[in-house]
């Protein structure tokens, strides 16, 4: 789950509110809809069973949240980690995604055994939203120049 929000400080009294809260909600979505979910769709790139995203919208309370998410538990697993896992991999397993990188590449391998009664060590936390906002989070503010401007001419 990763959210971008645009807090509203003040605003003059001769615009259209309601027109200028389109507007910037509006250039938050775009950034959610086409930066956003263009890295998280890179960190499943090579996967057989591609989790859905989700993006949206929350106006209230002086800003504007654009909010992107799954709710596939594997991807969950592999993004925030785990403290232990049943599964028993194959000798030759490579994993698809590695921490500290936005992206998925070939794997190889696979499960070999799922037992309780064999706990391994768990999976390492990919971050995926941690290194994804990282990298947006200066693309943000030039990206929503246009859409403030458009809305202060409302």
């Amino acid at each position: 789950m990763l959210n971008f929000e645009l807090k509203l400080t003040s605003v003059p009294k001769r615009i259209n509110l309601e027109a200028a809260l389109f507007e910037l909600e509006k250039g938050v979505k775009s950034f959610v809809d086409r930066k956003l979910r263009r890295d998280f769709n890179l960190t499943i790139r090579t996967w057989r069973r591609k989790p859905k995203f989700i993006t949206t919208m929350r106006r209230g309370s002086g800003k504007i949240t654009g909010r992107i998410e799954t709710s596939n538990k594997i991807y969950k697993f592999v993004s925030g980690g785990t403290r232990v896992r049943y599964a028993t991999m194959t000798s030759d397993f490579s994993s698809k995604t590695q921490s500290g990188f936005i992206g998925s590449r070939a794997g190889r391998g696979g499960v070999m055994i799922v037992s309780r009664a064999r706990p391994r060590p768990g999976i390492k936390a990919r971050k995926f939203d941690v290194l994804i906002y990282r990298k947006n989070k200066r693309k943000f503010s030039s990206h929503m120049k246009p859409y403030i401007i458009r809305a202060l001419r409302r």
